[in-house]
């Protein structure tokens, strides 16, 4: 004699289909800004990562004898000569995937054959860095996806310094430094304000 089993097969009805979709819809509404906020926080980790990295070899050009335009030239740096002393400094491109500064001269044409490697935009990852002198270093109001990082050795007057400051890389002689002339979590930057990391250097 052969027996057999019944199973009961009913399946989800249109309600209980319903309340799953609205259930995973809520789950995806409630984690879709959660993780955008974490990428962005990863993104403006990465900036900052890159801005010390640059400093760092700022600092080691200073100390290898990067002092005025001949030294600055010789070492594929570009000079600029203020009005003042100690506002005339050595600059250049930090290249981050080579560890090295663009040996590219200063012009029209400097974006070529570069390109710009900025992560953080305007979304705010919640990465405030504001130095020790209460000036911004690293906004992440602000969009920085069309940057790179130039770097300025002032290597004259009482306030040695090494500066790294986003600059938008675009063609033309004006090439402004990113957050200059815009609103942010600091107010509104101007020349003097504008978010850059600043190491003094003894």
């Amino acid at each position: 004699m052969k027996y057999y089993r019944h199973f009961n097969k009913k399946g989800f009805t249109l309600i209980e289909l319903l309340i799953i979709v609205v259930i995973v819809g809520i789950l995806v509404a409630v984690s879709v800004p959660y993780f955008a906020h974490e990428l962005e926080k990863t993104r403006e980790t990465a900036d900052i990562h890159t801005m010390r990295a640059a400093a760092a070899l700022g600092q080691q050009f200073y100390y290898e004898g990067v002092v005025d335009k001949k030294s600055a030239e010789k070492a594929g740096m570009q000079w600029y000569d203020a009005a003042t002393k100690d506002k005339s400094n050595a600059f250049a491109i930090y290249i981050p995937d080579k560890g090295i500064f663009s040996k590219k001269i200063y012009d029209d044409t400097i974006d070529d054959g570069l390109k710009a490697y900025g992560k953080g935009s305007n979304l705010d990852g919640g990465i405030d860095l504001i130095g020790e002198d209460g000036k911004w270093i690293y906004d992440p109001t602000i969009d920085y996806r069309k940057g790179v990082c130039q770097v300025s050795i002032f290597p004259n007057g009482d306030r040695k310094r090494v500066e790294v400051a986003w600059k938008e890389l675009k063609k033309g002689k004006i090439r402004p430094f990113i957050g200059n002339n815009t609103n942010g979590k600091g107010g509104h930057y101007n020349e003097d304000t504008y978010p850059r990391l600043i190491i003094y250097i003894n």
